[in-house]
């Protein structure tokens, strides 16, 4: 077995698609608005880890667009993002401009459905293995992604087409090709009206318009980002100075609404740190959800508390380094990066704060053509492509019962279990049986039950996000007998 493991672990990663990756992908997410899909990025090589990174995000969601710009990377990365995807009914995209290619080619194919712009490219060549410089076909990765079409249900002149260059050639897919290959790929083109939508770098700029957004906690409205074309920084921390850093008596935080009596617990560990905004301010910070913080700052001085202007989520889509909000014990400037209240631009927004209200500056918008033509304006147009569409209805094609071991316990919206047969297959379901109650329950499965041997009652179940609305089928646990340490006994 630890030579099987060994094995494996090198399989993973000697395999590659197009190029041998140094660094992961960038793989993060925009949440849906209006009840639509969330947009999940997923833009450079893929390397060893990047299916557990999508994973993760994956499970946040109960439905998504994925977008993919990639040039390839480790095979099996690839293989297992497309198994994510494929189990969660995810949709997939390769718009225009956009290139996927080798691995993330093989994950692209897991969408239901797929989607390719006229000038995006998909390219498809056989797994090999690198010695020395050198690109030799491996069997074994053919194998493992003939194997993979088969699981998708592509017929076998798909699995023809996606292995027959050689691994120093590319193979790119057409519409034409894809539909004589029986691979159901959708023509995807936002702007087929005739009109290019309009982005922060066609549109002329505006002022920005107080928004209808009122934060918690306080009465006067705040101007919000609109997405005007700033191309450059409104301002500085250095511009915008604030008194001397705040010493002496402190006063409890002002919880004088329900909005701040819910964040106590946050606002009074900010009130007992140090300064760290605005001279005397502290700046309390908290999740909203994958990839997605909002917060307040309290007064050491007098307790008043203010909440930021709004939430900022997929702040790595301006720049990875970021964190979701900038600022300085010396400034009264706060920078907020990311999409504003998961619907508005996406961008750095600069506001200053003053007198308990913050005023917004403006903002600098995301340049790059990835982030500018799907930015907030773009989102909406991915949305009205897949919202119209069925549900996925998986059929369940595993047996009635299933033997194996227990390798992972994971909870996003729903929580699945993850079973090893004893043939090293695994297999991933929805946790519904009465023995996941408590699990599921706690987000978390015992440590003592790692790797127990289980026998399980496999059907149908049905995956349910976090507002209560129902969405695609998939194969669920509904019994599960765990067995002691030893395995069931024998007779």
């Amino acid at each position: 077995m630890r030579m099987l493991r060994k094995w494996a672990c090198s399989l993973a990663v000697a395999i590659v698609g197009l190029t041998a990756p140094s660094r992961a992908a960038d793989i993060s997410a925009i949440p849906g608005t209006n009840g639509g899909p969330a947009i999940i990025f997923v833009r450079g090589d893929l390397a060893i880890g990047d299916d557990k990174a999508f994973a993760n995000v994956a499970l946040a969601h109960s439905s998504a667009v994925v977008l993919l710009n990639s040039n390839g990377g480790l095979l099996l990365p690839g293989l297992e993002i497309g198994k994510a995807i494929r189990l969660k009914g995810f949709t997939t995209v390769v718009p225009e401009g956009f290139q996927c290619a080798s691995a993330c080619a093989l994950a692209w194919l897991a969408g239901t459905p797929r989607f390719l712009s006229p000038n995006g490219r998909v390219g498809f060549h056989a797994a090999y293995l690198e010695s020395d410089g050198r690109r030799m076909p491996t069997s074994t990765g053919n194998a493992l992604v003939g194997a993979y079409l088969n699981q998708l249900n592509l017929p076998t002149s798909a699995v023809i087409f996606v292995t027959s260059a050689p691994p120093e050639d590319m193979r790119w897919l057409s519409l034409d090709d894809a539909q004589r290959n029986g691979i159901d790929a959708r023509k995807f083109d936002p702007g087929s009206s005739g009109k290019a939508p309009e982005t922060a770098s066609t549109r002329a700029p505006t002022a920005p318009t107080p928004s209808s957004l009122t934060p918690p906690g306080q009465g006067a409205p705040t101007a919000a980002p609109d997405a005007r074309p700033v191309r450059s920084p409104p301002g500085t921390f250095a511009e915008y100075p604030a008194a001397a850093a705040f010493s002496g008596a402190r006063a409890a935080p002002v919880l004088d609404t329900p909005d701040k009596r819910a964040y106590r617990t946050r606002l009074r560990a900010a009130a007992n740190g140090a300064p760290n905004f605005a001279g005397r301010l502290a700046v309390a910070e908290w999740g909203c959800g994958t990839s997605c913080m909002t917060g307040a700052v309290v007064d050491l001085q007098t307790g008043d508390v203010a909440f930021l202007p709004g939430s900022v989520s997929g702040w790595g889509l301006v720049d990875p380094k970021f964190k979701g909000a900038e600022y300085r014990l010396g400034s009264s400037l706060i920078v907020l990066s990311g999409q504003f209240n998961e619907e508005g631009p996406i961008g750095s927004h600069y506001f200053q704060f003053s007198d308990l209200q913050f005023r917004y500056l403006g903002s600098v918008l995301t340049s790059d053509d990835f982030k500018t033509q799907f930015g907030a304006r773009w989102l909406s147009a991915i949305a009205d492509r897949v919202s119209s569409r069925p549900l996925p209805q998986p059929q369940a094609s595993a047996p009635d019962t299933l033997n194996g071991r227990i390798a992972e316990f994971v909870c996003g919206d729903n929580c699945y279990l993850t079973v090893v047969d004893d043939f090293g297959k695994k297999h991933d379901g929805l946790c519904v049986a009465a023995a996941c109650a408590p699990w599921n329950k706690a987000a978390a499965i015992p440590q003592s039950l790692m790797g127990r041997q289980v026998s399980l009652r496999v059907g149908m179940g049905v995956q349910i996000d976090s507002s209560g609305t129902k969405q695609g089928r998939m194969l669920s646990f509904l019994e599960i007998t765990v067995f002691p340490p030893g395995g069931p006994a024998q007779p």
